[in-house]
């Protein structure tokens, strides 16, 4: 969308994903990815983290955004399993697309019983009547957040701890120096960017020059975020990881009006996650040699389709 109708959404949804609300939001994560690490450790080694940590956490941290009782977790979370595009199968996505809309229809009709409890709900109780939004609307803003904030935050925390793994020596630092975690997640948001083909498709309204390329209003244009985040011009030696970068400029959000809305969350969730991960564990380790391990090269999000650690 573009503006008016593209601002009035984010104009409507800013109360909820601001860095205040976000920051309220810290203890409450910080909970998911200690029971996580809980459940974790007592499953035994050897484990695997892509299942039962990088996308179990993400999962839980939609269903306390949204408010959804803790007996319907696993429904949802199963259903996001099944929406999750690393292992895609369009007939299970349909049916679990169903059934996700429906539960935030069904969320959005006791707004007025619990108007507080959750995003989707307080969006409703305050938007619904005045007609700012219609419940269709709101189904969709939903089920869009759902798709954005799963596969993105599990791969980049299934990602973010590999490449630790494979920088023994920023691991150690980042272990005596927790001060460098936000830096390094934001290493870890250039280094990857996960879902750079959702982001950056655009039609180019007016006719421009880039380089060496013609570009004419209407042409299509799919623009590489990765590209960006490793261009030598903003970033000195790119293609190296290194946690005392400063990569705050990086694009994995995007730019401009249409960066993403929940970047506050995701900060927040990477933080906290990774963090928890590497100080409950510190003797983690990969399972299995590196060159073993399934990467989604198939998926338009890139990740892992499982990652065997021990401990």
């Amino acid at each position: 969308m573009d503006p008016p109708e593209h601002s009035r959404f984010r104009r409507l949804l800013i109360s909820e994903l601001g860095a205040r609300p976000m920051d309220a939001m810290r203890p409450a994560l910080q909970r998911i990815a200690d029971t996580a690490i809980d459940e974790l450790l007592e499953a035994g080694a050897p484990a695997d983290l892509v299942g039962m940590y990088a996308r179990r956490v993400p999962s839980r941290v939609l269903c306390e955004l949204f408010g959804i009782p803790a007996g319907d977790h696993e429904f949802f979370e199963s259903r996001l399993r099944m929406l999750s595009v690393t292992s895609m199968n369009p007939s299970v996505a349909a049916e679990a697309s169903r059934d996700v809309r429906g539960y935030l229809r069904e969320l959005i009709s006791s707004a007025e019983r619990e108007p507080h409890k959750g995003m989707i709900r307080r969006l409703a109780a305050r938007h619904l009547p005045t007609g700012e939004l219609t419940t269709d609307e709101l189904i969709n803003i939903g089920f869009l957040m759902l798709l954005a904030g799963y596969d993105s935050p599990a791969n980049t925390i299934s990602l973010g701890v590999l490449t630790l793994l494979r920088h023994p020596a920023q691991l150690a630092a980042l272990r005596t120096d927790p001060g460098l975690l936000p830096g390094a997640v934001e290493e870890l948001l250039r280094f990857h960017s996960v879902q750079d083909w959702v982001s950056f498709d655009r039609i180019a309204a007016d006719d421009l020059d880039i380089g060496s390329a013609h570009i004419r209003a209407g042409d299509r244009l799919t623009v590489l975020a990765a590209s960006a985040n490793r261009d030598a011009l903003a970033f000195e030696n790119p293609d190296e990881f290194d946690i005392r970068r400063s990569a705050q400029h990086h694009v994995a959000f995007g730019y401009g009006i249409h960066q993403c809305i929940g970047r506050n969350l995701a900060r927040a969730e990477l933080q906290i996650a990774l963090g928890t991960l590497l100080t409950r564990m510190p003797t983690l380790h990969l399972a299995i040699a590196a060159e073993e391990l399934p990467f989604a090269d198939d998926a338009p999000f890139f990740g892992l389709h499982a990652m065997p650690v021990a401990w």
